[in-house]
């Protein structure tokens, strides 16, 4: 009976865990997605395209500036459980890093995007590489110690600040992709103060910047060429759409591509309550990670397909939801719904080699992916515009999941 009792504990346990790690992930891409289906009301596809391709070029170099200090984080307090130091020196390599990277991508701002002028540029930056990662930096440094209620509400300060500014910019702004930059970047740095002070608050944290051993940097050098090539692999098709000429195309695929993955969220969900589980698994056995794995594959997969079959179906009601210039971007996102489904795959495979001492394969693979990815965009979406990103991104990401699992199965085999 006793028995009975505890199992029965774990499982509501579980079950609220993964409710709450539900609203981490829900609450950024709602907020999102009614930032959005304000958003495209006021600026054009094109305006959106070359936004969308600023913010991309930030994204794909935001892995590299910081030197995968999150994921050294992560690995530091479930080795260490010394979680101020490990936030420390996380933050402070995440707020210098990326800054510096941003004086850089301004200086190249005439060879990367000069559609826009350097002052938007400049805002869309900040917002994507300071506001943006420290915030997930914040948030994900309170699910790594558990505390994932407290990360929910973090997620949902930055979200009301975030409606806010759609707000701001409806009501009072001029509808330019300037004033939407200005816009963006004040109420971000409101929402980066706000969460910055609530997890001080909340978990006694210093907010100053420390001095971080050359070593300590090079440690995570692997995690962020991985991190870094599944950016860009995601992204970096944007930039590309915009400079070869298609910027309405290049908004609508931006458009589609965010709506589209939308179908992540649950498998998110799942993932990040294993988190934890995963990383004690697999660092005691790579049989034991592959059990637990193969436990959370259960849930992702079949998850991952009725998400995508039921937006599919409903895919039909995006036009009366999108503005008819935008109306394009239903066809791309029928197309990228199969994204979530090999990723329920991939990405529980993907954790398995990373805490099992595998990451640097895993960061190759990727980057394979990502050349790969690359060169056939650059051959390809002068002549075929948005297809040829979607369809390089599916080939891209399928490979990367074959890859994981020949990978796997050969060190499993190995350990027998």
């Amino acid at each position: 009976m006793k028995l009975q009792s505890a199992n029965s504990k774990d499982r509501r346990a579980e079950v609220k865990a993964t409710a709450w790690a539900l609203v981490v992930e829900l609450v950024p891409v709602i907020s999102s997605v009614v930032f959005f289906f304000v958003l495209v009301n006021y600026i054009s596809p094109d305006d959106y395209g070359i936004m969308t391709a600023a913010t991309a070029l930030g994204l794909m170099s935001i892995p590299l500036s910081t030197f995968g200090a999150g994921t050294v984080m992560w690995r530091s307090i479930g080795s260490t459980n010394d979680r101020s130091g490990a936030w420390s020196k996380a933050f402070s390599v995440t707020l210098v890093g990326p800054l510096i990277v941003l004086v850089l991508l301004l200086a190249l701002r005439p060879l990367l995007l000069s559609q826009v002028g350097l002052w938007t540029f400049a805002l869309l930056l900040f917002q994507q590489m300071t506001v943006f990662i420290l915030t997930d930096l914040a948030v994900f440094y309170l699910i790594s110690v558990g505390a994932v209620r407290t990360a929910a509400v973090s997620r949902l300060i930055f979200a009301a600040f975030r409606l806010a500014a759609v707000y701001f910019f409806v009501a009072f702004a001029d509808h330019t992709l300037e004033s939407l930059a200005q816009v963006l970047a004040c109420f971000g740095l409101a929402s980066l103060l706000a969460v910055l002070w609530h997890l001080r608050r909340s978990q006694g944290l210093a907010m100053v910047p420390r001095r971080v051993a050359r070593s300590e940097l090079l440690e995570g050098v692997p995690d962020a060429l991985g991190v870094s090539a599944n950016g860009l692999l995601n992204v970096s098709d944007r930039p590309l759409l915009v400079g070869f000429g298609f910027e309405a195309d290049g908004g609508r695929y931006a458009v589609g591509n965010r709506l589209a993955l939308l179908g992540n969220i649950p498998l998110l969900a799942i993932l990040r309550t294993f988190d934890q589980r995963l990383t004690v698994a697999g660092a005691k056995s790579r049989q034991d990670g592959w059990e637990l794995t193969t436990s959370v594959m259960k849930r992702t997969v079949p998850v991952s397909l009725i998400v995508s079959a039921t937006a599919l179906a409903l895919t039909p009601l995006l036009s009366l939801l999108l503005p008819e210039q935008y109306g394009g971007a239903i066809d791309i996102v029928r197309v990228m719904l199969i994204l979530p489904v090999l990723r329920s795959v991939q990405y529980p495979i993907g954790n398995l080699l990373t805490v099992g001492g595998d990451r640097a394969i895993r960061a190759w693979i990727t980057f394979a992916a990502l050349v790969g990815n690359f060169l056939a965009n650059l051959v390809l979406i002068p002549h075929f515009s948005w297809k040829a990103a979607a369809g390089t991104t599916i080939a891209a990401e399928l490979m990367m999941t074959v890859a994981f699992y020949v990978v796997l199965k050969r060190r499993l085999g190995r350990a027998r």
